[in-house]
C-alpha cells in the first residue's frame, strides 16, 4: 500500500514532465525514508503492545 503512492507519484511525474532522472533520485530518497519511518513505527508499535500486555 505505502510503495503504491510513491509510484503512482513517480509516475504522474514521468507522464507530465521530461525530467525523469532529475526526479529519480529525490524519488528514490522518499521510498528510503518511507521504509525507515515504518521499521520505526513497527519498532514502537511492538514496544508499546508490549507495556500494554504488561498493565
Amino acid at each position: 500500500m505505502l510503495i503504491l503512492i510513491p509510484s503512482a507519484f513517480y509516475t504522474y511525474i514521468k507522464v507530465y514532465t521530461n525530467f525523469d532522472k532529475v526526479f529519480l533520485l529525490p524519488y528514490l530518497l522518499l521510498v528510503f525514508l518511507i521504509f525507515l519511518w515504518c521499521r520505526k513505527t513497527k519498532k514502537n508499535f511492538k514496544k508499546y503492545r508490549e507495556d500494554y500486555k504488561d498493565k
